[in-house]
């Protein structure tokens, strides 16, 4: 019975999965099309950094995540691969200790990498033996290269009323059945407050109910929010950089 109870649970979580849509790029503008900022991709053939793909597997959980090779300094390349680990794997802690009772599949996507900064989207679903649903996850890891550091948004752009009018405002991409959703969901006074603690796994492992991460592209700045599990719970946008460049402090994103 075990044996059977595994199989259909693999084929539903297989099914569930491939019924989603986590790809941004669905509603991404042509690259040829925008006037604003664009940042360059790396040149491989310079020799700057190459990725390859981990697996972490333990039960039914199976985490992949992305490690860096070639880089110039071993001791930072050391540095940013620990991190990369430990990012893609604290989603584990979101289920305490119901590990043996858990299903969980997470791949990754690179938003954007360039000399100075790369950018990971994380999505996958967790399940739970005995649970009335699935968990639809969606995190992100943004790293300086040059430091070896994890970004979080306020280290990439500053954070004030000012912006979180921008995007009120509507001046973003996202798929047209999902903007009334986002904007509803950012009409709040606790706006700013979401905002400013974003790209913490610590928001979804303690439980709260209002939570953020962001990405990079080349030529915008991608926001993932959560929402109730009926509607997916997560839902991505894309503001450009040239429609917030007064909040913009990272140096490698500014014209």
């Amino acid at each position: 019975m075990k044996l059977i109870w595994g199989l259909v649970l693999t084929l539903f979580i297989s099914f569930y999965l491939g019924s989603i849509d986590y790809n941004i790029d669905s509603f991404s503008i042509n690259k040829k099309e925008i006037h604003g900022i664009i940042l360059k991709p790396v040149n491989e053939k310079k020799g700057s950094y190459y990725i390859t793909n981990q697996e972490y597997r333990k039960n039914n959980i199976k985490i992949n995540y992305p490690k860096i090779t070639n880089l110039n300094d071993a001791k930072r390349q050391n540095t940013i691969n620990t991190l990369l680990k430990d990012e893609a794997l604290k989603i584990i802690d979101y289920y305490d200790t119901i590990e043996k009772k858990l299903t969980l599949e997470i791949n990754y996507t690179i938003k954007l990498k360039t000399n100075n900064l790369l950018s990971i989207a994380y999505s996958g679903l967790g399940y739970v033996k005995g649970a009335a649903y699935p968990n639809n996850h969606f995190y992100t890891t943004n790293i300086d290269i040059n430091n070896g550091n994890r970004l979080r948004l306020k280290d990439i752009i500053e954070i004030d009323d000012e912006l979180i009018k921008k995007i009120q405002k509507g001046n973003f991409k996202a798929p047209k059945n999902r903007r009334t959703i986002i904007l509803n969901k950012l009409d709040s006074k606790n706006t700013l407050k979401n905002f400013s603690k974003s790209d913490s796994l610590a928001n979804i492992t303690e439980g709260r109910d209002n939570y953020i991460f962001t990405y990079l592209t080349p030529s915008s700045l991608g926001i993932s929010i959560n929402v109730i599990h009926a509607l997916g719970d997560h839902i991505e946008f894309e503001i450009d950089y040239q429609h917030i460049l007064e909040n913009i402090k990272l140096k490698y994103l500014k014209p």
